[in-house]
């Protein structure tokens, strides 16, 4: 008799996803109640949930146990048809032995309801004190998708509640019609109120002015749109945590048993794996699926290349087992990895395996978003959508580009960035767990995480004895990294187990004597952080030489973060001896404009690797900003200069419109032009332009002004131009990462391995050069002619010299 004198907790009514990471919003998901579920009071609900009755402490996930009469079937059948060791017993010859002998079988043939009833609907069971609701596609995946788990004699996954979340999560994503709006506005058509949810303001502007005679609120409003709005979820991961499996059982559960003729699809990083994912995931899988779940198929028992459902035969009306599941004629295959190999395809489910991972030297050379744009349509009768796509992957190594693209994928994924229809860019929704929630042997008995260091020493699923809790273990595989001075190894270690969705994104770099690490944290800051860039072009405003004006554009080709206060851009003078003109000595020492000029001309490149014309740009220290020894000394974070304000890079643009595009930049800026040598195209138009004042020159130890501006690149083993630049960058990057603002500029940094490289990285060479001419000490030079000419100018007005 069970005991009733137990106190347990009140059901949950709902789940959080991405709650712990400040870079995403935190989605609420509601969840079943036991009342729900049982439509009943609660007090009688909870009295049917598996696990009532025994203490909280003996209460935990069990797994279904087959009746001893379904595991013996197939060889009663055997027996009875006198069948040969060759022969297949058939669903056919199941549901003739069932149905024939339903009294014999009404045990069994109710327990078989029971699970395919669960199967959809889902299941609650007391979990340590807890009812706790699992969804039906958890239910099978865990009672009867066998993926080999050696702690399991069936090979059954583990119980975990952080499956658990992302089961949810995944069927809330494939169901849900919630859209996210931040604008709702109340209009009148004269007779009757109505309501309309924007996301962009500028919609939000053009619907007010056809109805004036209405309000507008501001705020967080997930309103049922009517329609779904999730075409699929996006999942970054850490390493071997079985998000292959759960997605291929999703395949199965989606495709085969969520409706009538449905298509599912997988492609992966190769033709190889998405083969392997097929066979190993699905086909094999399947085979050992019990009989009630099963569709008819054509073919072989493990197919290499498609799962075909074909229609199972007639059966009597009321008859269990496989007609449970509707007549079929739908698939499961896998394609090639290539952008189009679904193309006008229909598909219920798609799962891209490992999306991350493109790597062009190996042959990897996919674009992953132009694939995904591909299968959106396959998902979807025009706004209709029908099927689900599941992209899973841990990031691949940023230079070899799938992890940018996941980056891509992500940030244009998130639950709260909403276009006016209510989805997201991408159309996905990104769930991320960090590494320490569900870490292996870091589960108690119960499935639940052990993130914190528990008060008394825990059994974990395994049953030994654990003492710290995940977020301890990896920290401390952290600082053995961080003791070892390896920035390498804890970077591969933050991305494989991160902590956070910016963490993702760190990826291993080759060995640098630049602070790697911090260069990683400060690019995928700034990926997250409101950008604190823009893109803008520049217009002379009457002709070369003229004043310059600053014009916002989002294909600009200059990317600024911080330009001058009006009454200090395009403060220039003509100066008579040069017959050029120069900045003001106001402002010339203060911004510098490193140049790396193209090495081919876009005509000149037949049989060239074509690179691009490149420009960065310096803020010099400014003391009367930011302070001095004599002044309020302000923290580093909050300074204005030394720091990179401007960047440019550009493939198809010609010389003369990169040399013209220079000129525009330093004029509006009053800085000096640094530029490379080997090439001298941009050194001729400052001359011929009349702005020989803008070029800026290193001075000899005699205090002699060298006879051309910038450096000529030389690479020799010792003090050349080239290591000289390498030696700049270091010693910008050690007190200035964590506070540049150019994200361009840092990925270069992070990526460079050696001069032999800079070829490459030609923002990296050109800021190179900016920091270079920003130690020269010409500015001061010319500032101080500057001084004492309006000196004796000022002596000689005053005084009547007779000379």
């Amino acid at each position: 008799m069970r005991n009733t004198s137990y106190k347990y907790n009140k059901a949950i009514d709902h789940i959080l996803l991405n709650s712990e990471d400040e870079d995403l919003y935190p989605v609420s998901i509601p969840v079943p109640t036991p009342e729900e579920y049982y439509n009943l009071p609660y007090d009688e609900a909870i009295k049917k949930i598996d696990g009532y009755g025994i203490s909280p402490e003996k209460q935990r996930f069990q797994y279904q146990e087959t009746p001893s009469k379904l595991t013996e079937l197939e060889a009663v059948i055997r027996r009875k048809k006198q069948l040969k060791p060759k022969d297949v017993v058939k669903l056919e010859d199941i549901d003739e032995e069932l149905f024939n002998n339903a009294s014999y079988y009404s045990k069994e043939i109710q327990w078989i309801k029971r699970q395919i009833r669960r199967h959809y609907k889902g299941y609650f069971f007391f979990n340590n004190g807890t009812p706790t609701y699992i969804p039906g596609c958890m239910y099978t995946y865990l009672n009867f998708w066998p993926i080999g788990n050696p702690k399991n004699k069936a090979g059954l996954p583990e119980y975990r509640d952080r499956d658990r979340r992302w089961f949810l999560g995944v069927m809330y994503a494939f169901k849900t019609k919630d859209g996210f709006f931040r604008y709702k506005v109340v209009y009148s058509d004269g007779e009757e109120n109505f309501v309309r949810y924007f996301n962009m303001k500028k919609s939000v502007d053009e619907f007010l002015e056809r109805y004036s005679n209405s309000y507008i609120e501001e705020g967080e409003f997930i309103v049922d749109t009517g329609e779904r709005t999730m075409y699929g979820v996006v999942y970054p991961k850490h390493r071997r945590e079985g998000a292959t499996s759960r997605a291929g059982f999703m395949n199965w559960y989606i495709t085969a048993t969520m409706g009538i003729q449905r298509f599912g699809g997988i492609q992966s990083m190769s033709d190889y794996h998405s083969t392997q994912v097929f066979v190993d995931h699905i086909a094999k899988r399947l085979r050992r699926m019990p009989f009630f779940f099963k569709l008819m198929t054509e073919g072989s028992s493990v197919p290499k290349e498609a799962i075909h459902f074909t229609a199972p035969a007639s059966r009597a009306a009321g008859s269990v087992g496989t007609t449970s599941l509707p007549p079929h004629e739908g698939w499961i295959n896998h394609r090639p990895s290539g952008e189009r190999a679904y193309d006008m395809e229909k598909l219920h489910f798609i799962h891209h395996d490992e999306v991350g991972k493109v790597d062009p030297k190996a042959g990897i050379n996919i674009n992953i978003i132009e694939r995904w744009r591909v299968v959106m349509k396959c998902l979807a009768q025009g706004p209709y959508i029908h099927g689900l796509g599941l992209l899973t992957s841990t990031l691949g190594e940023m230079e070899r580009g799938g992890g940018e693209q996941m980056k891509r994928l992500i940030l244009s994924s998130k639950y709260n960035e909403r276009n006016d229809n209510g989805q997201t860019a991408s159309g996905l929704f990104t769930i991320f767990f960090p590494a320490y929630d569900g870490l292996d042997g870091f589960i108690d008995e119960y499935g639940n995480s052990i993130i914190e260091d528990p008060n008394r020493p825990v059994r974990n699923s395994d049953g030994r004895v654990v003492m710290i809790g995940a977020r301890t273990y990896l920290s401390n595989k952290r600082k053995t990294f961080e003791a070892n001075g390896d920035q390498t190894g804890l970077i591969e270690e933050m991305q494989n187990f991160p902590w956070t969705l910016k963490e993702c994104f760190m990826s291993a770099s080759k060995d640098s004597s630049f602070p790697v690490l911090k260069i990683k944290k400060r690019i995928t800051e700034l990926t997250f952080q409101q950008s604190v860039t823009r893109r803008y072009n520049f217009e002379w405003t009457e002709g070369r030489g003229s004043n310059v004006r600053l014009v916002p554009d989002d294909e600009g080709k200059f990317i600024i973060s911080h330009m001058p206060p009006p009454g200090q851009r395009n403060q220039k003078e003509w100066d008579p001896d040069l017959e050029s003109w120069k900045p003001s000595w106001q402002v010339m020492n203060k911004y510098v404009m490193g140049a790396d000029p193209a090495k081919y001309e876009s005509e000149e490149i037949s049989g060239k690797k074509k690179s691009y014309h490149a420009g960065a740009m310096f803020y010099k220290k400014d003391s009367s900003i930011d302070g001095d020894n004599n002044s309020e000394i302000k923290l580093r974070s909050q300074w204005i200069s030394d720091k990179f304000v401007l960047t440019y890079k550009q493939r198809d643009v010609s010389r003369e419109e990169y040399a013209d595009d220079m000129a525009k930049a330093c004029v509006f800026y009053g800085a000096m032009l640094y530029p490379e040598m080997n090439i001298t195209h941009l050194y001729e138009r400052f001359l011929d332009w009349g702005l020989r004042g803008y070029l800026l020159y290193d001075m000899d130890e005699n205090g002699i002004r060298k006879p051309l501006p910038g450096r000529v690149t030389t690479d020799g083993q010792n003090n050349s131009t080239k290591q000289e630049i390498f030696d700049s960058w270091e010693q910008y990057l050690k007190v200035g990462c964590e506070t540049e603002n150019h994200i361009e500029l840092l990925e270069e940094c992070g990526n460079i391995d050696g001069r032999k490289e800079m070829t490459k990285y030609d923002l990296f060479t050109s800021g190179g050069y900016a920091l270079l001419g920003s130690k020269s000490i010409y500015p001061k030079f010319v500032e101080m002619n500057e001084q004492s000419s309006k000196i004796d100018g000022l002596l000689f007005d005053t005084f009547d010299y007779d000379i």
